[in-house]
């Protein structure tokens, strides 16, 4: 694995991170970002250059000092009695002087012995199972740096319950090598116990672990399973496929960042659950808007807003006799409905206490799990989230004023209201073309009555266009076209929350891709085995 492909890993698992600091106030957040914490932090430590570290763990009496000297070559390297053990909280480290200066463990928690293996540090660790939290302590941060952990265990000790638990939280992150010491101490046969073994292992995760389970008696050195045991821990690495497991510990603690305690799993189950809130509060928010839209006022504005916009859209249309009319109708209204229209829907949101009981219903469906809230005082305005629904019903409206200016009734009622004009006109035109074929001269008084006169007749005509307005405006049902519909806060979390899954979730194929190719050339003979991403 090249090492610019595992540095962008980590840059996604910390871009993930930095994501999730604004929802640490649920528990699952809060988890995903401690554990992609501590994943970016292993994967940011030096460890391509430190050595491959092996650690000896179990519960007490179950022969790890044996197990340690025998390793070593040395008896007595480490004490092996539990009565002394058990009151100790020292490491017991077998590593070459230059190694020494990459571990990380303090002066006081660790003694080195004179005894170095190549190319590996072995390291005796405090029993797991022991009463003292400081001896558990040392054991447990042991585990969490180590490459390779070898657990240890007895015939009697087999259901060990909190060495079985620390092997279940460590099982997906690091190699592991199974050893049952003191297989000489029981009247089973060492098949027997080692089917057992496998099957108890298979429990814990540990699917194919036939290469890496070892039964025998730490005593007895010259025993072919010992020495089968020994061959695969201290056994040649190369430099490169040391490298190539400090790079699978880094995805693995990735993985484990995002598949712990079905993480992943409880966040898609948060994300369903504020989708479902969503879903109910948007049916109530489009009943809330239902409401607003066919009430007493609203419905009274838009119909003098209709009327008006209609006598605009007539005033520009070739209505002949009905202009002058149009054109003071038009004048005299000067967008004034329009405000009042806007002004009526503005106050109806305002007031109406179904939306205040949807936003506090959504922001407290918020709250409920935990998720943190806007600052933004804005966000408390109801109106904020609806200037868009107010501007769609005066479009509406606009619209539906322009359609019935355009329609075949309103053509007709013009046509009718153009009639006596036209009648008028037409009379008076045959008087004056009458008299000038005549010769005779028309006084300045019959041209005044004539205009008004036939001012007079567009009166009628006007006054029936204007009711017909009034009796399409009474069908009129104020509403809004199909939009989307947004509730901000719900909105903006499912949008971050999906993001991050979403993130999490090309991260973690990405992780798994690569931790599939090394595993493939990282031989289990002699870097052990692990449970895989989806044991944790």
């Amino acid at each position: 694995m090249e090492p610019y492909k595992l540095q962008l890993l980590i840059a996604r698992a910390g871009e993930i991170r930095d994501k999730a600091v604004c929802f640490n106030r649920n528990d699952d957040f809060a988890r995903l970002q401690h554990n992609l914490e501590l994943a970016c932090e292993y994967c940011s430590r030096d460890e391509m250059r430190k050595p491959l570290i092996i650690a000896i763990v179990g519960g007490t009496g179950v022969g790890k000092s044996y197990i340690f000297s025998a390793l070593c070559g040395v008896e007595g390297l480490s004490p092996s009695s539990s009565a002394i053990r058990g009151f100790t909280s020292k490491l017991y480290v077998s590593a070459s002087e230059e190694d020494r200066c990459f571990l990380p463990f303090a002066e006081h928690d660790a003694k080195f012995v004179d005894i170095s293996l190549p190319g590996i540090v072995l390291i005796d660790t405090p029993d797991l199972d022991t009463i003292h939290a400081e001896n558990v302590r040392i054991a447990r941060e042991t585990m969490s740096v180590a490459d390779i952990i070898v657990c240890a265990t007895t015939p009697d000790k087999r259901s060990d319950f909190v060495v079985n638990q620390n092997v279940v939280e460590w099982a997906s992150r690091k190699r592991w090598f199974f050893a049952m010491n003191k297989a000489d101490t029981v009247d089973i046969s060492a098949d027997q116990l080692r089917l057992d073994f496998i099957s108890r292992l298979r429990a814990l995760g540990f699917e194919d672990c036939s290469k890496a389970a070892f039964v025998f008696s730490a005593t007895d050195k010259t025993n072919s399973e010992f020495k089968s045991f020994r061959e695969s821990i201290v056994s040649a690495r190369s430099l490169q496929s040391n490298r190539l497991l400090k790079q699978e510990a880094c995805l693995r603690q990735i993985l484990h960042a995002f598949n712990s305690e079905q993480l992943i799993e409880r966040l898609l189950a948060l994300l369903m659950n504020l989708k479902n809130s969503r879903d109910i509060l948007i049916n109530r928010l489009e009943a809330a808007e239902n409401a607003i839209n066919r009430s007493e006022s609203v419905y009274h504005a838009a119909r003098q807003a209709f009327t008006a916009w209609a006598y605009a859209a007539l005033s520009k249309r070739r209505s002949f006799f009905l202009f002058p009319w149009l054109l003071a109708a038009r004048w005299l209204n000067d967008e004034k409905e329009s405000a009042y229209l806007e002004n009526e829907i503005e106050q109806s949101f305002r007031h109406s206490n179904d939306l205040k009981n949807l936003f506090t219903d959504e922001r407290r469906s918020i709250e409920d799990k935990a998720l943190a809230l806007p600052e933004d005082n804005q966000a408390n305005d109801p109106l904020h989230h609806f200037r868009d629904a107010g501007k769609s019903i005066i479009h509406q409206v606009r619209k539906n004023a322009e359609h019935a200016v355009s329609s075949r009734l309103m053509l007709f009622y013009i046509f009718l209201a153009n009639l006596l004009p036209v009648i008028v006109l037409s009379q008076i035109l045959y008087r004056m073309i009458s008299c000038w074929l005549s010769a005779t001269w028309l006084s300045t008084d019959f041209f005044v009555h004539a205009a008004l006169i036939t001012l007079a007749a567009t009166l009628p005509g006007y006054l029936l266009v204007s009711r017909g307005l009034t009796r399409i405006s009474g069908q009129l049902v104020p509403g809004t076209h199909k939009r989307e519909v947004r509730l901000s806060l719900l909105d903006d979390r499912i949008n971050q929350l999906e993001t991050i899954l979403q993130l999490s979730s090309q991260l973690n194929s990405a992780a798994e891709n690569e931790l599939s190719s090394i595993k493939k050339v990282l031989p289990e003979s002699n870097y052990g085995i692990t449970a895989g991403s989806q044991h944790v």
